[in-house]
């Protein structure tokens, strides 16, 4: 059955899920801050390439949610600075059975759409899919990898299964699991090690393992990170943290991250969202952050704030 969706971001991570769920034959809105940008990708189309091959798939696409309308399902897919605004102007695709789904990076973007929509509406979790932004409209799908949902709302549990269903037959097998909060902060260590690094040398992800520095340095980022969280009381879903590190950069080890991507492009990253994250929760505990602070200031230094 085809479900009415709107995304929210024509990004590399938004191009590809709308890509794939207009590949599964869903109605799709595309909705983009730039009316310039929302007309080219309305014509052209989505270009998707790498995984399964090239191809271009229609989309509706806007500037002006309000020509869109009602629809059954929101994807998030802003960078987690603008997730509020990005809510509030969508306003208008809400409707009293819209569910609203987040699988961004960083920490603070389920908090930011719940002050927006109530949490009720909320669906989040992570993803370990690659994509590279090529161009507006254009994707490279660089990398399969988990996807894992749920919900703060236990009232809500039906509609995360209903979401998992819909990504799986797309595609994009998922999960769902009954700790969101641990799930979002394990990717969030897993990012924390990767992105920054692919940032400050420019490598791509697989490329972080060819080097005994970068190895090394991973490793340690991600056991730093490890124990700020579960000093919190939040349980990884990662038995090995060092493993699962490893497994995303081979899984995308030809993916440029969406850390690199902005700072190609000049563009204000997540970092604050991701390490700096990390950082304040490590100050909230009396512990020391030393390589998660120092790769948070060497990335803000890279890019505008």
């Amino acid at each position: 059955m085809s479900v009415k969706i709107a995304i929210l971001g024509p990004g590399a991570m938004g191009c590809l899920f709308a890509g794939l769920l207009r590949e599964a034959g869903h109605d799709i809105w595309v909705l983009d801050k730039s009316p310039e940008r929302a007309r080219r990708l309305f014509q052209g189309g989505i270009q998707v390439e790498g995984i399964g091959g090239p191809r271009v798939l229609r989309v509706n696409a806007t500037s002006d949610p309000r020509e869109a309308g009602p629809v059954d399902l929101v994807f998030v897919w802003v960078k987690a600075y603008d997730t509020q605004k990005a809510a509030e102007a969508a306003r208008p695709v809400l409707a009293p059975r819209t569910r609203v789904v987040s699988l961004q990076n960083g920490w603070g973007n389920l908090e930011a759409i719940g002050r927006v929509v109530g949490p009720r509406r909320l669906i989040g979790g992570i993803t370990s899919i690659g994509a590279t932004w090529v161009d507006a409209g254009r994707v490279r799908y660089a990398g399969r990898g988990d996807t894992v949902i749920g919900v703060l709302d236990k009232q809500a549990d039906d509609a995360a299964r209903r979401v998992a269903g819909l990504l799986s037959e797309a595609g994009i097998p998922t999960e769902v699991s009954p700790d969101v909060e641990g799930v979002i902060w394990s990717k969030l260590v897993v990012n924390a090690a990767i992105n920054p690094l692919t940032a400050l040398t420019r490598l791509k992800n697989g490329q972080l393992l060819e080097r005994d520095e970068t190895r090394r340095l991973l490793d340690a980022v991600a056991e730093e990170s490890e124990g700020i969280v579960v000093r919190s009381g939040i349980p990884l879903i990662y038995p090995d943290i060092r493993r699962q590190v490893h497994a995303v950069c081979e899984r995308t080890a030809s993916n440029t991250s969406s850390m690199l991507q902005d700072v190609l492009r000049g563009r204000r990253t997540e970092v604050d969202a991701i390490n700096g994250a990390l950082v304040e929760r490590a100050g909230a505990l009396g512990l020391e952050a030393p390589l998660n602070e120092a790769l948070t200031r060497l990335v803000r230094a890279l890019t505008p704030a």
